[in-house]
């Protein structure tokens, strides 16, 4: 799973894929710094995924990420909010948002909390298998002296 951080939504993004790499193997980060995303759309996996979100005003890396990810078959999940007038162009587990409250800056609030509904939901999936990876982070913390 790529976890591709785009503008305004890179802190949120990056904080999800914090969450989702300790309950879970193989969660990338991407911040596109290569110009080319190859980390993520030629990672030669065997069913790569990506999750990229974007709200108002749209970045145009956005819609050419999602269009390149459709014609490298990478699976997409593209969360934004109901304005966006593209959102439908390209195949993806569209998740639509409002995000619009009024003021200067949309919320990105709703974001923060279909993130943390999305880690709970991989949690539980996990079943026993999340005590095992846990045990192991719990264990890699106290040797690198992470928390006292």
């Amino acid at each position: 799973v790529f976890i591709v951080g785009i503008q305004t939504t890179r802190g949120i993004l990056n904080a999800f894929f914090s969450h989702l790499e300790y309950i879970r193997p193989k969660v990338y980060y991407v911040d596109g710094l290569s110009g080319t995303y190859a980390e993520s759309l030629n990672s030669q996996f065997e069913n790569p995924y990506a999750v990229i979100a974007d709200f108002r005003t749209y970045s145009a890396v956005t819609r050419t990420f999602c269009e390149v990810a459709h014609q490298q078959n990478v699976g997409l999940a593209f969360i934004t909010d109901f304005h966006c007038p593209w959102a439908r162009d390209y195949p993806s587990d569209l998740l639509q948002l409002d995000a619009d409250v009024g003021q200067f800056w949309d919320s990105l609030a709703p974001l923060t909390c279909l993130f943390n509904l999305m880690v709970s939901a991989v949690a539980e999936r996990y079943g026993d298998r999340l005590d095992q990876r846990l045990a192991k982070n719990r264990e890699l913390q106290q040797l690198f002296g992470q928390f006292e």
